[in-house]
């Protein structure tokens, strides 16, 4: 029946659909009715009651998914409602834009999208580097991508509306910019590119260090991937100084383009791949995470709220005419300011410290409140809230409990991660795996169809409205993946180790994404890394020596994953709900940007290094301490188990042997069992060629064999080194000694001894501990689709471990406190009202960071570090 204007009319949803139509699966408690009155209003189509873009429904666990358009084109959503007594859900009303062309792009977008990233990413190189200011683009809350979009709503696209007569960018173009620039940002610097080139360089560089580097890692490391030209590893760390007179271009000649082209081409076409297989992986769960399970998307509603104008060719958007915004923006933006004028003038008076360092049991720990954090977690519900900030309290506590009892899990796990407690971190890597199987298993029918779209089983699947075709999502995933799989391979990791590390990442990229799409994050991390949880849970031994090593460089992608392109394309891929019939520039936008935005960074990272030295720039961890620890860390698990030497078995070479002579009179031990059994040349055999044969029998399970030969008077080496067969020809390099062995003396008694070798199996402790964390894990995704009351949700258990969530738990906590004070108190009403003042906090605090990274690079000042996570 058609709505009447002014008739109240109730609403009845049943919260558990038919099996096929089911929009959440892992939450079963979706029981019982709802009902709500609706009131339309003749002249009011606008949006009602609190706001919400995507949020799951009773109590944030279950929703009906249903979408009914009517005779009235209304638009009818689910969304939460917290309360302390009760869990309840508030209908809204969304009117279809009556404006098509607002949700529409056109080429012009994707135009101003690459010309904006021709400034964006130098910018955030240089920031990052040069002026060693607050890093703009190193989590997913994109402080430089937000910088950027509010110039140019508040800035740039004004002044096109005021001066074409409302021709400037509307709401869907404003959207696509900023996916142009929140995909690329997750390499610029911290994700990939300021780590990979350091990485790459440091074999040949930090050859002080007693050519350990040298002869080492560049023995098994293949040449093609990594920099050989010493000069030009000098140049790139140290600087390319400009000649008195010399020109740019002239200066642009003299760098050695041919020693890092090659190399950096290999890598760029590698990262492209690992790009497109984590935005088609991202455009996979699109319509399971936004449109069936209903997920909020925190850190998606600033740059939704910043655009929404209810006025097409208003100069400025909705938002930006609220009072409570600005005194939201006015906060951060004082007290970031008097910390940055502090830093220029040291006299000036600076806020009071926003990090405090409690003990317990004498275990040091952190309380740290930044604006950010605060107000994204505002936006996420007290449920998730209250799990993230409880959990990241009893790891705290079972740290404090470990450090006062003593007890300790040591295992060199690399140098990021939880590396402190080898429990936590493996019962987080667990867990992890884990909840990417739960989201797989969630969205198993959601995938089922995809793949039957795919292979064209299922024609009646329609995927028109998604901005990646499924049958594209599907083969860019496969083939990117068996790109990166083959690439690895190719240049030297062993296959096991490769695909392990393949479906360690993906796995942590999905659960990752899925979390902070889930609870908003603004800085999320897993406890553990891909590279050292690969090499832990295959061992050394069955890596082999080589291949540890050829994993060292692809740190540099999966070594701290702060931010991944797939969150950054997942928060993306939500925003393209409000762009409509534009999928061929949706994919340029995301894979060209993706593209383009690899090569800016990469190349802005190397003419940096040119410029001023990579060593120079900041901050130095990545230049130059990350990549030694890097080595370091491949170089100590490759520590060797030995077996007991064999006894010393004396021989003489003689110029004309006789048979009275083939004896000494000193007698051989009794060999230890384990130890190898020598063969040849016999207990004091005296031999006739300069060059004698060492043979012994195989030891097994060993990797190789540590050979002495010395003087039997004076014990005195004269050839030491390893080998992997078990024979040597005396003369041979063996490289353990400098120089060649010296020659056998006629006469001269001499000695010799060999000991097997093998390299660490798999961490068995490892292996139990990951698998009671998938265990726990899969426990608290039930108890949680069971029992409404249950307060410890499994995304605080899979990252609650992590160091940064050490960190960030206080704000959490905060913002717990606050939203449920307002909602006790004040209700829905309050709530929705309080919105505006914490998307304030949390804009001010970003702009006045890029702002500031403005002045200093003009200013020309160093360091002034104005946030950190």
């Amino acid at each position: 029946a058609t709505l009447r204007p002014g008739a109240p009319g109730r609403l009845r949803l049943r919260s558990r659909a038919a099996p096929r139509d089911r929009t959440h699966d892992s939450h079963p408690r979706q029981g019982g009715e709802v009902h709500r009155v609706l009131t339309t209003r003749p002249q009011d189509h606008r949006t009602t009651g609190l706001r919400d873009y995507g949020t799951t429904g009773l109590r944030d666990y279950g929703t009906t998914g249903l979408r009914d358009y009517g005779t009235t084109g209304l638009q009818l959503r689910t969304t939460r409602y917290e309360s302390c007594d009760h869990a309840s859900e508030r209908i809204m009303t969304s009117a279809p834009s009556s404006q098509p062309e607002q949700n529409a792009i056109t080429w012009r977008t994707i135009f101003v999208g690459f010309l904006i990233l021709l400034i964006f990413i130098p910018f955030v190189v240089y920031s990052y580097t040069v002026t060693q200011a607050t890093d703009l683009a190193s989590d997913h809350s994109t402080i430089a991508a937000i910088f950027f979009l509010v110039l140019l709503v508040l800035g740039v696209n004004a002044l096109w509306i005021r001066g074409c007569r409302g021709k400037g960018l509307n709401r869907a173009e404003l959207l696509t910019v900023y996916i142009m620039l929140i995909v690329p940002s997750a390499v610029a610097t911290l994700g990939v590119c300021e780590s990979l080139l350091p990485i790459l360089v440091a074999p040949v560089y930090q050859k002080s260090a007693g050519d350990r580097y040298l002869k080492v890692v560049m023995t098994h490391v293949d040449h093609r991937i990594i920099i050989t030209d010493p000069e030009a590893a000098r140049e790139f760390m140290e600087r390319l100084p400009r000649r008195e007179g010399e020109s740019v271009v002239e200066w642009l000649g003299r760098i050695r383009w041919g020693a890092f082209a090659p190399v950096a081409a290999r890598w760029i076409f590698f990262l492209i791949a690992a790009q497109l297989t984590a935005i088609c992986l991202a455009a996979l769960f699109r319509r399971q995470w936004v449109e069936r399970e209903l997920l909020p998307f925190p850190l998606a509603r600033l740059p939704l709220m910043l655009t929404e104008t209810s006025r097409p060719g208003s100069l400025v958007p909705d938002i930006f005419r609220s009072r409570a915004f600005y005194w939201g923006a006015l906060l951060p933006f004082i007290l970031t300011t008097l910390q940055a004028l502090h830093y220029y003038y040291p006299n000036f008076p600076a806020p009071g410290g926003t990090v405090w360092s409690p003990q317990l049991l004498g275990y040091k720990f952190t309380a740290k409140f930044n604006f950010i954090m605060f107000g994204f977690a505002y936006l996420v519900s007290l449920s998730s809230l209250k799990g993230l900030w409880l959990w990241a309290l009893l790891f705290i506590l079972f740290r404090s409990i470990c450090f006062w009892l003593g007890v300790k899990f040591p295992e060199n796990l690399g140098p990021l991660g939880t590396g402190d407690n080898a429990l936590i971190y493996h019962a987080g890597m667990g867990a992890a795996i884990a909840y990417a199987a739960m989201a797989m298993w969630t969205g198993r029918r959601h995938l089922r169809d995809v793949f039957a779209k795919t292979l064209g089983l299922d024609r009646s699947v329609d995927d028109s409205g998604e901005p990646l075709p499924f049958r594209l999502a599907v083969c860019g995933s496969l083939v990117g993946s068996c790109v990166m799989l083959l690439w690895m391979v190719h240049y030297g990791v062993p296959f096991q180790a490769a695909f392990m590390l393949l479906v360690v990442t993906m796995a942590i990229y999905v659960s990752i994404s899925k979390i902070v799409a889930e609870v908003g994050l603004a800085e999320c991390l897993p406890t553990g890394l891909p590279g050292a949880f690969t090499i832990s849970k295959l061992g050394p031994h069955n890596i082999g020596y080589g291949g540890v090593l050829s994993l060292a460089p692809h740190i540099a992608w999966v070594g701290d994953l702060r931010t991944f392109t797939m969150a950054n394309a997942t928060d993306g891929l939500r925003l393209t709900s409000e762009i409509r019939n534009a999928r061929p520039k949706l994919l340029v936008a995301f894979f060209g940007s993706a593209v383009l935005g690899l090569v800016l960074s990469l190349l802005s990272t190397f003419l940096v290094g040119q410029a001023t030295g990579k060593i120079n720039t900041g901050p130095g961890w990545h230049a130059t301490s990350f990549p030694r620890a890097a080595y370091d860390f491949v170089l100590e698990v490759l520590n060797y188990r030995q077996s007991p030497w064999s006894p010393r078995r004396p021989f003489t070479v003689e110029a004309k042997p006789t048979e009275s002579a083939t004896t000494h009179a000193v007698e051989e031990a009794a060999p230890d069992p384990l130890a190898p059994r020598l063969l040849s040349p016999g207990h004091g055999q005296a031999l006739d060629a300069p060059t004698p044969v060492f043979e012994w029998e195989p030891v097994k399970g060993s990797d190789r064999y540590v050979i002495e030969v010395s003087e039997a008077e004076t014990g005195r080496l004269i050839a030491q080194g390893w080998l992997k067969p078990n024979r040597y020809v005396y003369g041979e390099p063996l490289g353990a000694l400098p120089g060649p062995p010296a020659a056998l003396e006629p006469g001269k008694p001499y000695q010799w001894r060999v000991r097997a070798e093998s390299l660490a199996g798999p961490n068995m402790f490892g292996w139990y501990a990951t698998f009671g964390g998938m265990v726990v894990c899969g426990l608290l995704v039930l108890l949680q689709s069971r029992l409404l009351w249950w307060p410890l949700p499994a995304t605080g258990f899979v990252i609650g471990g992590a160091w940064l969530m050490q960190h960030l738990w206080f704000a959490v906590f905060v913002a717990w406190v606050v939203k449920a004070l307002v909602l006790r108190y004040g209700g829905a009403s309050a709530y929705r009202k309080s919105l505006p003042f914490f998307m304030g906090l949390i804009a001010g605090q970003l702009c006045t960071l890029g702002l500031w990274a403005v002045i200093d690079i003009l200013a020309g000042k160093r360091g002034n570090k104005l946030f950190a996570f």
